[in-house]
C-alpha cells in the first residue's frame, strides 16, 4: 500500500511554474551550471542519465524511481533526516508512480558548497487523456561524498512566492498542505461565485 501523498496536491486543478527559491543560501559566483536533460525510458534517456552528475544525477535517480513506484528507492535518496521523519510520520514525498509519466532534469545551481537546487520537469498523461506538465525544483544537500534529496519547491499560484517543502520537518509540510486546501477550495468558491448562473437568462 501506498502511502498518502502530500506532496502534489492540487497537481490536477494547477498547471506548476517553476519555483525560484530564496532562503537557501545565496547564490555561489560562480555556480550556476548549463542545464543538464534527461528522459525516464529508451536509448536517448540511458545516454542523457550517463551523462549527469553530482545533484543532477540524484534528482534524476529519484524521479526515475518514484516513476517506477519503487519507493524503496526513492526514500533511499532522501537526507537522512528527511528519511527519519518522514518514516515516523507514515507520508511519502514522491510524485506518485504512473506508466505514462516522463521527465526531464534542467538547470543545475548549486547556492553554496553543500545546497544545490535542480530544476526539473515531470509530464503524465490524466484520466482524461490529456498531456499535462508541471516543473518543480528539489532542493538538495550533500551529505559526505553523496548528494540527497531535501525538499522542493514550486509556483502553485502564477506570480505569487513558491510554495516550499521542507521534507525534513513534516510537521510544516502538513500545515502548508493543510492551508494550501483551504485556499483552493476558496478560490474555487469566488471563482464560481463570480460566474454567470447557469440557465440564468441574458439580461438585454
Amino acid at each position: 500500500m501506498r502511502h498518502p501523498n502530500i506532496l502534489l496536491l492540487g497537481l490536477t486543478i494547477f498547471t506548476f511554474s517553476l519555483a525560484s527559491i530564496a532562503g537557501c543560501g545565496g547564490d555561489k559566483s560562480g555556480g550556476e551550471k548549463k542545464p543538464a536533460t534527461g528522459t525516464e525510458k529508451g536509448e536517448e534517456g540511458k545516454k542523457d542519465a550517463a551523462n549527469l552528475t553530482g545533484p543532477a544525477a540524484a534528482t534524476y535517480a529519484f524521479l526515475n524511481a518514484a516513476r517506477r513506484g519503487d519507493d524503496e528507492k526513492a526514500m533511499a535518496l532522501l537526507t537522512p533526516t528527511a528519511q527519519k521523519e518522514i518514516t515516523r510520520r507514515k507520508l511519502s514525498v514522491a510524485p506518485a508512480a504512473s506508466d505514462t509519466a516522463k521527465f526531464s532534469i534542467g538547470e543545475v545551481r548549486e547556492v553554496s558548497e553543500n545546497i544545490a537546487h535542480v530544476a526539473s520537469r515531470w509530464t503524465k498523461v490524466d484520466a482524461g487523456g490529456q498531456q499535462q506538465s508541471n516543473e518543480m525544483t528539489w532542493i538538495l544537500r550533500r551529505v559526505g561524498n553523496e548528494w540527497r534529496v531535501g525538499g522542493m519547491a514550486t509556483v502553485v499560484f502564477e506570480g505569487e512566492p513558491p510554495l516550499l517543502l521542507n521534507f525534513e520537518d513534516p510537521e510544516e509540510m502538513i500545515r502548508k498542505k493543510q492551508l494550501l486546501e483551504k485556499e483552493i477550495t476558496r478560490r474555487i468558491r469566488q471563482a464560481a461565485q463570480k460566474s454567470p448562473v447557469s440557465g440564468e437568462p441574458l439580461r438585454r
